[in-house]
Protein backbone atom coordinates (compact mmCIF):
# COMPACT_ATOMS: atom_id res chain seq x y z
CA UNK A 1 0.00 0.00 0.00
CA UNK A 2 2.72 2.33 0.55
CA UNK A 3 4.17 1.73 -2.97
CA UNK A 4 1.02 4.53 -4.51
CA UNK A 5 2.93 7.16 -1.87
CA UNK A 6 6.39 6.98 -3.17
CA UNK A 7 9.62 5.04 -2.88
CA UNK A 8 10.89 6.64 0.11
CA UNK A 9 7.74 5.98 2.13
CA UNK A 10 8.07 2.51 1.43
CA UNK A 11 11.84 2.45 2.54
CA UNK A 12 10.45 4.54 5.33
CA UNK A 13 7.56 1.76 6.61
CA UNK A 14 9.81 -0.86 6.28
CA UNK A 15 12.47 0.51 8.02
CA UNK A 16 10.22 1.60 10.80
CA UNK A 17 8.52 -2.32 10.97
CA UNK A 18 12.09 -3.30 11.87
CA UNK A 19 12.78 -0.55 14.57
CA UNK A 20 9.35 -1.15 16.12
CA UNK A 21 9.61 -5.09 16.01
CA UNK A 22 13.29 -4.64 17.64
CA UNK A 23 12.33 -2.43 20.14
CA UNK A 24 8.92 -4.85 20.70
CA UNK A 25 11.45 -7.98 20.74
CA UNK A 26 14.26 -6.26 23.38
CA UNK A 27 11.16 -5.71 25.74
CA UNK A 28 9.11 -8.62 25.78
CA UNK A 29 13.05 -10.52 26.29
CA UNK A 30 14.05 -7.54 29.28
CA UNK A 31 10.07 -8.48 30.88
CA UNK A 32 10.93 -12.06 30.39
CA UNK A 33 7.76 -12.96 28.67
CA UNK A 34 9.74 -15.12 25.79
CA UNK A 35 12.89 -16.56 25.45
CA UNK A 36 15.58 -16.53 22.59
CA UNK A 37 14.27 -19.03 20.81
CA UNK A 38 10.40 -18.32 20.90
CA UNK A 39 9.08 -17.22 17.53
CA UNK A 40 7.30 -13.66 17.38
CA UNK A 41 4.88 -12.35 14.53
CA UNK A 42 6.79 -9.81 12.89
CA UNK A 43 3.50 -8.59 10.74
CA UNK A 44 1.78 -6.50 13.40
CA UNK A 45 5.28 -4.40 13.64
CA UNK A 46 5.25 -3.99 9.67
CA UNK A 47 1.64 -2.51 10.26
CA UNK A 48 2.32 -0.23 12.94
CA UNK A 49 5.86 0.77 10.55
CA UNK A 50 3.33 1.69 7.44
CA UNK A 51 0.70 3.42 9.62
CA UNK A 52 3.37 5.64 10.94
CA UNK A 53 5.08 6.38 7.57
CA UNK A 54 1.57 6.94 6.23
CA UNK A 55 0.91 9.08 9.02
CA UNK A 56 5.00 10.94 8.60
CA UNK A 57 5.10 10.85 5.03
CA UNK A 58 2.00 12.86 4.58
CA UNK A 59 0.49 9.99 3.07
Amino acid sequence: ALGWLSWPSVVFGMFAGMVLGGVGAFALLAARRVGWHDHLAYGPFLLAGALLAVLVGGG
